[in-house]
């Protein structure tokens, strides 16, 4: 018997392949974060209004707007920069990776993706362009409504002039990361830490070295299996080998299949082989036990 995954474990497993290398999700999270920190803000500055204070004493002069036309000025130029400089850098980042994977393999632009740092930039320059245009839109220079933002004002000033000093780490990980030594180490690291998760939930496997049984197995599974079809079409991504054998033990059943990880799957194209033929639609019940990931 295998060690297998608790729920949670299962489901963390399906959500990270099915999300995949993505520069979109950590960027939302943490916009997502700012419209709660906006909120909060915008109810202090309620607060300090009501009392009759314009000014918050616990925010250092240099961060607060004395009037509403010099938070408006400040906040409209913050907003531009901001916008500028992320569409321009992370353009020629994209451009850079391109041109480097062209050499060091196409792997360069899914440690781009997946590079921490690279999605927490991303987030810091997003954030700020929503606490930016969310606070230039509770600004009023009218007289009648001169009141301040002046808390909201202070954090998206901070959240703003913070991105650039992170713009800097960025663009030093950018350097060091198409650097070929680094991008050698990065695949043996990621291929150790792969065969490490993989022994860890196949510790009591057994594993044949008799090639001419194994392919005995596979001449009985083409002679008297049941075909098991491939519901849509993409790249075989993933293998999930605890639930495929908590199946296979369940049911009796071998599972012999027809791809290697990285092939290309047609829908309708075979995708395995199950011996005992009843048994392929109880295994075919559990349709996530392998993994397609789409290439479109």
């Amino acid at each position: 018997m295998t060690r297998r995954r608790s729920r949670l474990g299962t489901w963390i497993w399906e959500l990270r392949y099915k999300i995949g290398p993505n520069l979109w999700a950590i960027p939302f999270l943490m916009a997502g974060t700012t419209l709660v920190v906006f909120a909060i803000t915008r109810q202090l500055d309620r607060h300090f209004a009501a009392t009759g204070a314009t000014v918050p004493g616990f925010l250092p002069e240099w961060i607060v707007a004395r009037t509403a036309a010099d938070a408006d000025v400040v906040l409209s130029a913050m907003l531009s920069a901001l916008a500028t400089s992320l569409s321009l850098v992370f353009s020629i980042s994209v451009l850079t990776f391109s041109l480097a994977a062209a050499q060091l393999g196409p792997r360069l632009i899914r440690r781009f993706m997946l590079d921490p740092v690279t999605q927490v930039t991303l987030g810091a320059f997003l954030s700020a362009i929503v606490m930016c245009a969310l606070t230039l839109g509770s600004v009023s220079t009218s007289p009648s409504r001169s009141a301040l933002p002046s808390v909201s004002y202070a954090v998206a000033f901070v959240m703003g002039l913070g991105t650039f000093f992170l713009l800097i780490a960025y663009v030093h990980r950018v350097a060091t990361t198409i650097q070929a030594p680094r991008v050698v180490s990065t695949v043996v690291r990621d291929l150790g830490r792969t065969m490490d998760l993989a022994a860890a939930y196949l510790p009591d496997v057994m594993r044949s070295s008799d090639a001419a049984a194994v392919e005995e197995l596979r001449r009985s599974a083409q002679a008297d299996g049941a075909l098991l079809v491939a519901e849509r079409s993409g790249y075989f991504q993933a293998f999930d080998h605890p639930r495929v054998l908590d199946v296979a033990e369940r049911e009796t059943a071998v599972v012999v299949l027809q791809h290697r990880v990285g092939q290309f799957v047609v829908a309708g194209q075979p995708l395995a082989m199950v011996v005992p033929a009843e048994r392929v639609d109880s295994v075919r019940r559990d349709r996530k036990s392998t993994r397609l990931n789409s290439s479109h």
